[in-house]
């Protein structure tokens, strides 16, 4: 999924990064976010649902390169396995 999005030398990637899963002690909104913080340079936090037992948070996201998004869901993968993630190129969406 990730490997399709192209860079350009010296160009950043602006992505929309929706996450999902199981709530646990593992699987909250600020452990997510300081997660993405560590990878990204730009973190809008755009939406966040928390019902029931599950919470999805949608974020507009700033990328510097195709290794940092690999590390950032590696790092995310970490949190849970129930944790679903979703990455949507920023271009087209204005």
């Amino acid at each position: 999924m990730a490997r399709h999005f192209l860079y350009k030398k010296g160009e950043n990637q602006n992505l929309y990064l929706t996450i999902s899963g199981k709530k646990s002690n593992a699987l909250t909104l600020n452990k997510i976010t300081e997660v993405i913080k560590k990878h990204c340079k730009t973190v809008n936090l755009k939406r966040f649902d928390d019902k029931d037992d599950t919470l999805e948070a949608a974020f507009y996201i700033d990328v510097d390169n195709f290794d940092s998004l690999a590390n950032l869901k590696k790092d995310l993968d970490s949190l849970s396995k129930s944790i679903s993630i979703s990455y949507i190129d920023k271009v087209g969406f204005y």
